[in-house]
């Protein structure tokens, strides 16, 4: 079962300080993808996914998983999945 991180990320979409989380921590990348996500107002769970990546389920049915990649997972990329 996926770990829940809708709290964190819940967070990243309405602070803007920065991420309070442990570094690479679930919670720590719920909260990063929260602030990726920042334009997408219906977002409201996310769930850990396989990998270094998170996946956001909207009110309206749309899934969007949140990827991270680099050294220290600085990049980002969001892609909404079908």
């Amino acid at each position: 079962m996926a770990m829940d991180v809708t709290h964190a990320f819940l967070e990243g979409k309405t602070k803007s300080q920065t991420n309070p989380y442990q570094y690479s921590s679930p919670s720590w990348m719920g909260y990063e993808a929260g602030r990726a996500m920042r334009h997408i107002p219906e977002a409201h769970i996310c769930k850990m996914s396989l990998g270094y990546s998170v996946r956001v389920k909207t009110r309206k049915g749309g899934v969007y998983v949140v990827k991270f990649s680099g050294d220290k997972w600085q990049n980002v990329t969001v892609e909404q999945k079908a």
